[in-house]
């Protein structure tokens, strides 16, 4: 218990937490701080929770995280690895439930409507990457506890990275009997897929980009981990 108190105490005075966290200081970071913390103790209770090379999240200006997606608990795996603010984006559906949507709304989280291209979304998200905030993005759509592995990407983290010129930064969840290990990896940017002197479409650009994600995000997920 003891030692508990130890590893979670920093983060119970939501004051202290926004102080060395450096958070967004508007009206959504007290209700985002109040569940990082809860979410962070109780994967501390239920887990051997793990962060590995958050350094690769730059620690000011926009960045998209750019996540696999198996369970329900991956948004609190990913806010309790990050110092910053994650803006989710998260489907609509979950916005009309009383008490989830009610939170999301209150922790700047962003709908999204499933089966095109949602544009009101796509604005919003470009505008908090526009103020410097951090966008959080679970790549394969949807949660896919059907696969082993990764599923199809997606290329909404692609195009909001090119139209933004925000960095990507892959981040792996993965869970091994009773250890969850969240990992990043180095920060993506279009100009690294294309070189200086090439002509490529769009549709390119963005293939490129999730490609660079998906060896990421699988090299990590491939590692074991568990002892």
């Amino acid at each position: 218990m003891t030692a508990l108190y130890e590893m979670y105490a920093p983060w119970v005075p939501i004051a202290l937490l926004v102080q060395r966290s450096g958070m967004e200081k508007d009206v959504s970071f007290m209700w985002y701080a109040l569940g990082k913390t809860v979410g962070r103790l109780y994967l501390g209770l239920i887990s051997d929770f793990v962060v590995v090379d958050a350094q690769h999240v730059p620690s000011t200006g926009p960045v998209i995280l750019a996540s696999n997606h198996k369970s329900n608990l991956d948004p609190f795996c990913v806010a309790a690895a990050v110092d910053r603010q994650v803006h989710f984006l998260a489907k609509d559906e979950l916005f009309s439930t009383p008490i989830v949507g009610w939170y999301m709304r209150r922790t700047g989280a962003i709908p999204v409507k499933r089966g095109g291209s949602d544009r009101r979304a796509v604005a919003a998200a470009s505008e908090l990457l526009r103020q410097g905030r951090v966008i959080g993005i679970f790549v394969e759509g949807t949660r896919r506890k059907d696969i082993e592995g990764l599923g199809a990407l997606r290329a909404g983290a692609a195009m909001l990275s090119h139209r933004a010129k925000a960095p990507i930064v892959p981040v792996a969840i993965k869970r091994e009997r009773r250890h969850i290990h969240v990992s990043f990896a180095p920060p993506i940017v279009a100009a690294s897929v294309v070189g200086s002197n090439e002509e490529v479409s769009r549709k390119a650009i963005y293939s490129r980009i999730n490609e660079a994600i998906s060896d990421a995000l699988t090299l990590m997920l491939g590692r074991s981990y568990a002892t």
